[in-house]
């Protein structure tokens, strides 16, 4: 009888204070050659299926780093463990054979997230960047099923939330592929809900470095901007859309295969407005705008690719900058990377020395999972972690910007028009080395909405339209996006949209589209919180 006694005691040990053998106690993390796993005993380990890779700090009960690893798809694979690395079946090498499958992640009871880290994520793509053949998607996200991902995207992440309105308990990360050469390597993380916390606030949060150059005011002045554009905006029908009947069909199909992110996807081309004699008397763009004062707006960033600006985006913390998801739709997106700094606290960006600018690389990028390649979708929005902290934040030529919030969105989301900056396309063609200003009016949902029916553009709630400005002439272009539309409350500037798309042609008469803010805040709270688990 002794050798079952021994046995008893042995598994009563290896269960812990759960009493269960595989239950998922909130173990804590653990790092070891460059893996990141959990701390279990040896038997706990193995139990589960995991790979004893080290040991963690507690060394009485021989705790071990355990990293779970699933190879392939082979017979539906499902987990729910707090770490597990997803890697194609000949991983660190290449596969080559045809593959379709699913892994299942449920979630364990007091997890909110699940993150996905694209550690090494190489499904080539078809020639325009599309992925056809080759793709991973996410479903039953909490925010939707996600896009499909396809090419080279190491140092990409993403965060999906508990799909808490439906009875699923999991995501399925399905994978196609069909490629000759093919691998990945796929880091799955739960993340508990007390991990989460609120998006952190500056207290000098949105403080103009030009509080003297800058007239203070509300931006709440507008009763309504359809009388500021009443020569150019003709309701119809009484829905308020445009009159677009001089429109022709095939023109009209057109501009819908040209809506364009109006950033770098241009390749710094510029076509002759079609409607510039009638519509516009521009001269030079964010259209029609000005140049900003220096430090007026310390938190705009510029994205350059080889010291050319292709986007912009804003420091909402010292080692986070919010973007549009399209700035780095790119099939090549780890080779990309290797060329882009992010220049803060510039304003001519053709000079080295005018401002005392901080030039930062980029660790990794988040997506908002259910944004896909289209203008129309929701969500175009990312947050980009810095190679390290801004260590200067706070000072004249470099501050945060303010976000939404409980306290504030009511009344910003009540103005009727904002700001916008950026380095875009002027009406010359070139991208401008200083950055401009524009004050443009906001047009309701529904307007908006109406007015993008004939290019067959469907308008969100995760959205916000302007239409041209107070002299029905400005509005943003090419290279303007990832950059912030914002509005002044009492003396602090917020946030409200990131640029996100129009036409290729900027003066068209259609509304400018950004990402409604306010939309995203509990998102971007998490990824903060929980990037570094």
């Amino acid at each position: 009888m002794r050798p079952i006694y021994c046995f008893a005691f042995i598994l009563i040990w290896a269960m812990g204070s759960s009493g269960n053998l595989f239950s998922y106690e909130a173990n804590r993390s653990c790092l070891t050659s460059s893996l990141k796993g959990v701390c279990y005993n040896k038997l706990q380990c193995l139990a589960r299926g995991g790979q004893i890779s080290g040991y963690c700090s507690n060394a009485l009960l021989s705790e071990v780093c355990c990293v779970f690893v699933q190879k392939g798809c082979y017979s539906n694979p499902s987990s729910q463990e707090k770490s597990l690395y997803f890697t194609n079946p000949k991983y660190p090498d290449y596969d080559s054979e045809a593959n379709s499958c699913y892994l299942t992640v449920y979630f364990q009871p007091n997890v909110c997230w699940i993150k996905i880290e694209y550690n090494n994520f190489q499904l080539p793509s078809s020639k325009n960047g599309l992925c056809h053949y080759n793709y991973l998607t996410i479903i039953n996200g909490g925010s939707g099923s996600g896009s499909m991902i396809c090419g080279f995207k190491s140092r990409m992440a993403s965060l999906i939330e508990r799909p808490y309105k439906t009875k699923e308990n999991a995501i399925k990360i399905n994978i196609l592929t069909q490629a000759e050469k093919y691998a990945w390597n796929i880091r799955v993380v739960q993340i508990e809900c007390d991990q989460i916390q609120p998006l952190p606030r500056d207290p000098s949060c949105g403080f103009t470095g030009a509080p003297n150059s800058l007239v203070a005011r509300s931006l709440n002045t507008l009763e309504s901007p359809r009388n500021q554009l009443r020569h150019i905006y003709k309701p119809h029908g009484g829905d308020g859309a445009l009159n677009l009947n001089r429109i022709s069909p095939l023109l009209r199909r057109k501009l819908n295969t040209e809506m364009n992110y109006p950033g770098f996807n241009i390749r710094g081309s510029f076509c002759k407005s079609i409607f510039h004699d009638e519509f516009t008397e521009a001269s030079e763009k964010i259209i029609n705008g000005v140049e900003a004062p220096v430090f007026a707006f310390p938190w705009i960033v510029s994205f350059q690719y080889r010291g050319d600006h292709f986007c912009g985006g804003s420091i909402i913390d010292p080692q986070w900058v919010m973007t549009a998801a399209h700035c780095f739709d790119f099939p090549n997106l780890h080779e990309f990377l290797e060329g882009v700094e992010v220049s803060i606290g510039d304003h001519d960006i053709s000079l080295s020395n005018e401002t005392r600018s901080t030039i930062r690389t980029i660790e990794r990028i988040w997506i908002y999972p259910a944004w896909y390649r289209n203008p129309g979708s929701d969500g175009d929005l990312a947050l980009i972690k810095l190679e390290s902290p801004v260590v200067n934040i706070g000072s004249k030529a470099i501050h945060s910007v303010c976000m939404p919030d409980e306290h504030s969105v009511s009344k910003l989301e009540s103005m009727k028009s904002g700001i916008a900056a950026g380095w875009g396309i002027t009406e010359s063609g070139d991208k401008s080395k200083v950055l401009r200003m524009v004050e443009l009016n906001r047009i309701p949902l529904s307007v908006c909405k109406k007015n993008m029916e004939p290019l067959l553009i469907d308008i969100k709630k995760g959205m916000l339209c302007t239409l041209k400005g107070t002299n029905s002439r400005e509005t943003v272009c090419s290279g303007d996006s990832g950059s912030p539309f914002m509005a002044r409350y009492g003396s602090r500037f917020f946030v409200i949209g990131v640029v996100s798309f129009s036409t290729t042609d900027c003066n068209a008469p259609f509304p400018a589209v950004y990402t409604r803010v306010s939309q995203f805040v509990k998102w971007m709270g998490a990824v903060i919180s929980s990037a570094d688990s």
